[in-house]
Parts: C-alpha cells; sequence; structure tokens
C-alpha cells in the first residue's frame, strides 16, 4: 500500500469517519450487554459492532499483512499516541489490521482500544489527512 489513496480508498475512509463523533464521546453513557461483554463504556453496543464490522468490510485489515511481525510497532503507537501525529496512510492500515487481528488472541483488545481512545486517534489523523 502506498501513502496514497484511490478514490474508493477515500470513500472508504469519508464512511469510517461518519464514525467519529461517536467515538468522540468520553462520558460513560452506554452499557455493553452480550457481544462485547458487559460494563459501562463510552461506545455503544451498536456503534462497536457496526466500526467492527465496517473495518473489515471496507478494507482496513489488509490481506497477508503480517500483522505479528508489526505488533511491537503496533504496540508503540498505542503506548506513545503524539506518533500518530506523523503516521501516514500505510501506518494507519498497518496499525488498524495488526490491532484488530490481535483481538482475535487477546480476547477484548478491540473493547480496549475503544476504550482509551485509540481509535479514535487513529481516526482524528485519518481526518487530518483527508484534508491534505
Amino acid at each position: 500500500m502506498q501513502n496514497t489513496l484511490s478514490q474508493p480508498q477515500r470513500e472508504a475512509v469519508t464512511g469510517l469517519l461518519a464514525f467519529l463523533p461517536a467515538l468522540e464521546n468520553t462520558e460513560p453513557e452506554f452499557i455493553r450487554n452480550g457481544y462485547w461483554s458487559e460494563f459501562m463504556s463510552v461506545v455503544s453496543t451498536r456503534t462497536a459492532q457496526d466500526l467492527f464490522r465496517y473495518l473489515y468490510d471496507n478494507g482496513f485489515v489488509l490481506a497477508g499483512f503480517d500483522w505479528q511481525a508489526y505488533g511491537e510497532e503496533a504496540l508503540g503507537y498505542l503506548d506513545e499516541r503524539e506518533k500518530l501525529q506523523t503516521a501516514g496512510w500505510d501506518t494507519l492500515y498497518k496499525l488498524l489490521t495488526a490491532h484488530l487481528l490481535a483481538d482475535h488472541t487477546n480476547e477484548g483488545h478491540y473493547d480496549s482500544l475503544l476504550e482509551n481512545g485509540f481509535l479514535r486517534d487513529v481516526l482524528r489523523r485519518m481526518q487530518v489527512l483527508m484534508k491534505e
């Protein structure tokens, strides 16, 4: 993947950015039940499920990418959020892939990405890149 987007990718990112207002919520006001576990959350169950599905269905999870080899770097962005400010498209797609696939082996990882605002921060960076 290059650091520029095709028109279909730009359209997919535009659709993804529609989730940003829901991710901007910082006060727990929804309760997740069932599929996403049961606890107070800043993101509703429906939003969490729809976002997860959207990311997979719209090419944000890269096929054939060695996400496990990228795992340590992906965690570095989680720990040092300021690194996102210089991340390009290639890096953002790799981060989404690594973190979403990590949820398959580390149940609850996706929930933590919503709770700690990492997915919100990735979308904020995408929003900046779309304006450039």
